[in-house]
């Protein structure tokens, strides 16, 4: 029987990731965001393993699933940890089912951060490049990682000519490609290892985390402000809320572990797991941890008040991240789609209305 309880081993490994958010990645450094991307701190994350999590041990990882990097994380979200985390822990595996060895310990260690690479058009990933492409956290990244259904690539920064834009979460440099037959430094199409949908999972714990930590900072707020005398959760507008946010999250929590249990399940054959529910679970996923963490988000700066919007303030950074993870490689997907029916085979493309040319991730001039 399926169980979304962690095992003690696993509640372990989240509250070992949970204290080093909590010292090293504290949500109180981006008011300072200039700093966020630190080396001492990044390096923790190498330290503590979180790129190799998934990796089996002879390839000098902790030969666990996408259930533990997925509770990792989930507290890398609650910390708006850069996402240049889940391009490097993906990237790892890319490399290590390449036979890079070379590439796969630089990643292990830290030594090679990797930025994202998504499409921002009716494009695919595959052995070369082509069309409109967006990075997101890929500044100082000599690599840089493009997935779609297709599957995985990993580009070097050099083949392509990026144009420096304007995140909305300005924590996160964004630029812009058109590329041309870009050739990748490596390839692994989704038949060989289902990194994509990996991803799928991974930016969905990370939406979960940050719906979390915006519900937990909007009731302590609640908590602490008084008007008329009284604390204002005690207002039912408040309460009522606080109590959506909370709901939110757990059914975004609850449908992410369903997936990432899926998907570990369908690595082994003995479990004969269909593939197209496991999509439709990851496609669930995704839609309730964006909905969750953007809806969170705006609860909480409105929960705060004017305050929630100011620049000194935290709860706008949960907005700004929210939004920018939230459209991470969904530009031309369907959701709904995705859950109604599985994909035809060989239907790699994300397809959208050839008018549709929307980028939430780039403020617009």
């Amino acid at each position: 029987m399926r169980t979304l309880v962690p095992t003690d081993d696993q509640q372990h490994i989240a509250d070992a990731a949970r204290e080093l958010m909590q010292g090293l990645w504290p949500v109180e450094r981006l008011r300072d965001w200039a700093l966020h991307t630190d080396a001492t701190r990044w390096a923790s994350l190498a330290e503590f393993g979180a790129f190799g999590i998934g990796l089996p041990e002879p390839d000098g990882g902790l030969g666990l699933s996408c259930v533990e990097e997925a509770l990792v994380m989930r507290e890398c979200g609650r910390a708006l940890v850069p996402p240049r985390a889940v391009a490097t822990l993906l990237a790892t595996q890319l490399a290590a089912a390449r036979g890079d060895t070379a590439l796969r310990d630089r990643l292990l260690s830290g030594a090679q951060p990797v930025g994202l690479l998504h499409a921002a058009g009716l494009h695919a990933a595959g052995p070369r490049l082509d069309g409109r492409w967006q990075a997101l956290d890929a500044n100082g990244c000599e690599l840089l990682l493009a997935w779609s259904r297709a599957g995985c690539a990993l580009v070097e920064r050099s083949a392509l000519v990026l144009r420096t834009g304007q995140c909305i979460d300005e924590t996160l440099a964004v630029e812009s490609c058109e590329a041309t037959a870009v050739p990748t430094l490596m390839w692994l199409p989704a038949e060989a290892a289902p990194l994509s949908l990996r991803a799928d999972v991974l930016i969905s714990a990370l939406l979960v985390g940050a719906a979390e930590a915006a519900r937990d900072m909007a009731a302590d707020y609640a908590r602490q402000r008084e008007a008329f005398g009284q604390p204002i959760g005690a207002f039912q507008g408040v309460k009522h809320a606080c109590a959506d946010t909370a709901v939110r999250a757990e059914a975004a929590w609850c449908q992410t572990l369903v997936a990432a249990i899926g998907l570990r399940d369908a690595a082994d054959k003995a479990n004969n797991a269909n593939m197209a529910d496991v999509a439709a679970d990851i496609a669930a996923a995704r839609w309730l941890a964006g909905d969750a963490a953007q809806a969170n988000a705006e609860n909480n700066v409105q929960i705060h008040g004017g305050i929630g919007f100011s620049a000194e303030a935290l709860p706008h950074r949960f907005v700004k991240r929210a939004v920018a993870l939230r459209a991470l490689g969904l530009v031309g997907r369907d959701l709904r789609g995705d859950l109604l029916k599985a994909p035809a085979a060989g239907d790699c493309i994300d397809r959208i209305p050839a008018t549709h040319d929307n980028n939430p991730l780039e403020t617009q001039t």
